[in-house]
């Protein structure tokens, strides 16, 4: 099984990477910021970018798309409302 935790740059991220890793799962790590403190896990794999959701809504979301249909997922992690947001949104697009 496969996680992809975004949000990889908070403290919250980092404990879901680690809970998850010792249940065996795989997991990727996705984040706006290029030194997101869950990329230095050893339990991170792929360490994955997306744009600021702030700034640009549109193509975070194309790239969680993209994330998911190059993978596939048990589930995506996501922990702030700058990033759960436009993901509820686009619910229907990101579940396809």
């Amino acid at each position: 099984m496969n996680a992809l935790v975004g949000t990889a740059e908070s403290w919250i991220s980092l404990s879901i990477v680690r809970s998850l890793a010792k249940h065996g799962i795989k997991i990727d790590c996705a984040s706006e910021k290029n030194d997101a403190i869950s990329f230095h896990s050893k339990y991170c794999g792929k360490k994955l970018h997306y744009p600021n959701p702030l700034v640009d809504e549109e193509n975070f979301v194309k790239s969680i798309v993209s994330y998911l249909q190059q993978e596939e997922y048990l589930l995506p992690y996501f922990t702030n409302e700058s990033t759960i947001l436009p993901i509820s949104e686009n619910r229907k697009l990101i579940e396809k």
